[in-house]
């Protein structure tokens, strides 16, 4: 079930030693926390400080050792002595963003390791709960959906609602699926689990969300490859010149590819980033012999 339930991929896509580097059988051991009003309420509450500037789609960065040019497909461009990229792993390798110079052969050599896999998601609201109150998280070894969660587990007010999460595999065909026949797929699925409950006439709504689709996501969750323990570090590594690397995909502790990861990712390359501009000079730039 750890792999089933957690990681985007098939059995014989995940690397052991890289699951084990990774934490996840420590995530699949341990308690689960959720912030009860979104994690929206977290991003707004660091970005208060901050001038965030939406709607600018990259086209190219430009790295060196004392400046960061990024250029929209507009054709504006910013330039500052240093930056910091969380972009994720399945947007650095559809090369929908380019790179001046290319890549160290470092970096292109963890992305080759890294899989941002498929996962997807519906979430279903109904008139009224049909699933047991103690009912946190329905994990499914077999059938099309990953697993269920009861979204307002633990909330003040409990609104009926669950989601239906797929990873991997089912996600790949839940995608390829249009919204009223996956629709139709997870509400035979729970008349499976709940068979007494006729789970489809409660229904009232639904939304469905697929970041394997979405162009700034491309993918849902990383894992790696047979062979990628220390790809997180390689792509993390700071030798490209004023530009720094964050992301869930950059850490490894305490667990890959959580909310928690990212956030000391963000840390760890700010402080990166301060350095540079205090001329402590943490960044490296590598001349690349391939190139």
């Amino acid at each position: 079930m750890v792999l089933t339930a957690h990681l985007p991929a098939s059995l014989d896509e995940v690397g052991l030693l890289g699951l084990v580097d990774d934490g996840v059988v420590h995530l699949e051991s341990g308690v689960n926390h959720r912030v009860a009003s979104g994690y929206d309420a977290v991003i707004q509450h660091m970005g208060k400080p901050l001038d965030v500037q939406h709607g600018f789609v990259v086209e190219s960065i430009r790295f060196r050792r004392e400046q960061v040019t990024v250029r929209g497909v507009s054709g504006e461009e910013i330039e500052a002595r240093t930056a910091i990229t969380t972009l994720p792993v399945g947007v650095l390798k559809s090369g929908n963003i380019r790179f001046e110079p290319e890549l160290p052969a470092t970096k292109r050599s963890a992305l080759e390791r890294i899989v941002m896999g498929p996962v997807s998601k519906l979430l279903l609201r109904f008139r009224e709960p049909f699933w047991p109150d103690a009912m946190n998280t329905l994990a499914c070894a077999v059938g099309p959906v990953t697993l269920f969660w009861n979204v307002f587990y633990g909330a003040p007010r409990r609104w009926p609602v669950l989601t239906a999460y797929f990873t991997g595999p089912r996600a790949a065909h839940v995608a390829s699926l249009d919204d009223k026949a996956a629709l139709e797929l997870v509400a035979t699925d729970l008349v499976r689990h709940f068979p007494a409950a006729k789970p489809k006439d409660l229904l009232t709504g639904f939304k469905r969300i697929d970041w394997s689709t979405d162009p700034f996501a491309l993918g849902g969750y990383t894992f790696l490859r047979p062979g990628g323990v220390g790809a997180r570090r390689d792509l993390a590594a700071p030798d490209t010149g004023a530009l720094f690397w964050a992301g869930s995909a950059t850490e490894s502790s305490p667990i890959a590819a959580t909310v928690e990861a990212a956030y000391l990712s963000g840390k760890r390359a700010a402080s990166q980033a301060r350095s540079r501009l205090a001329n402590k000079e943490p960044s490296h730039f590598h001349e690349d012999p391939t190139r």
